[in-house]
């Protein structure tokens, strides 16, 4: 569940670029109601554990799990700044990202516009490709 925080950024971003927001907010409502439907043994069984749980932010995640930051000691890993370092430069490429991708359309303010005055349709101008 909480994976889905990191992607789904970009693929909404490319759905409301190419297919349009109301598309785009149709993607959500489905990935919602998956996710529903999954929970649905959970939440009979333990509701209130479950929702308070499954998308706990603030929870510390053990270094035994850890698979690609074993390079860094155990102490830093375990520490509240570098879990919030590690938030602050992926927001941060998610802008550069952005930013980056909007420039063939005239940039991200015209294709917010785009997709807020067209809902139906995509906010982009340029053809999207996987460059």
């Amino acid at each position: 569940k909480m994976n889905i925080l990191l992607y789904l950024p970009g693929i909404l971003f490319t759905v409301v670029q190419t297919a349009g927001l109301f598309a785009g907010l149709g993607h959500i409502a489905l990935v919602i109601g998956i996710q529903g439907l999954l929970a649905l043994p959970f939440l009979n069984a333990y509701p209130k554990e479950y929702l308070s749980n499954a998308f706990n932010l603030s929870r510390v995640f053990l270094y035994k799990w850890t698979v690609n930051w074993r390079f860094v000691p155990e102490e830093v890993f375990l520490s509240a700044g570098f879990a919030k370092s590690l938030l602050a430069v992926h927001v941060f490429l998610l802008l550069v990202f952005g930013l980056k991708w909007c420039q063939p359309d005239g940039g991200v303010f015209p294709v917010i516009r785009r997709a807020l005055s067209r809902p139906e349709g995509g906010s982009g101008v340029a053809p999207m490709s996987s460059d």
